[in-house]
């Protein structure tokens, strides 16, 4: 969603001081009320061609299948579903402080977590990632998938709901 929040030109601005050699692309998906002032910032900024507005995918399984990272900025956030998702399929991610960042990964493996605002910080964590290893990305992208799908998995998810539930009952009786 491009709402105000999600803080899509935060991203722009970390993407328009990479170094102009290395070789990236920021996709952004989705659409909504800041797209359009996304991307005015892209084009007074000269990355029409590196800063891609791909609009509303309903499945955006083929987006993460060919990213190679996964990048977040929101201002407010409770548990990040984008991080969780890209993890799943296996990207590391790099994301602004937030409530809920951290716990959306495992922090210096499969995520690092940039103070608010930090553009230099959060642009060399960027250059770390993006120089690293074919087999250092594999056995980041198996980390992440593993956590993700373990940490996050829906039935462990409702069974640890239920739990909850079954101690705050007698609570409520009381």
């Amino acid at each position: 969603m491009f709402r105000p929040e999600k803080n899509q030109r935060e991203l722009i601005e970390v993407a328009a001081g990479l170094a102009a050699g290395s070789d990236w692309q920021l996709w952004l998906a989705g659409d909504g009320p800041a797209r359009a002032d996304c991307e005015q910032l892209a084009a007074a900024k000269n990355l029409g061609e590196r800063v891609k507005f791909l609009g509303f995918h309903r499945d955006p399984s083929a987006l993460y299948a060919a990213a190679d990272l996964a990048v977040h900025a929101s201002s407010s956030e409770s548990l990040s579903n984008f991080l969780i998702e890209a993890q799943a399929h296996g990207l590391p991610a790099v994301a602004y402080q937030a409530r809920g960042i951290r716990e959306s990964f495992l922090p210096d493996a499969t995520g690092w977590v940039i103070a608010r605002d930090d553009r230099p910080a959060f642009r060399s964590a960027l250059g770390r990632l993006m120089s690293e290893s074919r087999a250092v990305r594999a056995g980041r992208a198996t980390e992440a998938r593993s956590f993700a799908r373990t940490t996050f998995n829906p039935v462990r998810q409702v069974a640890a709901y239920l739990k909850l539930f079954t101690q705050l009952v007698p609570l409520a009786r009381a």
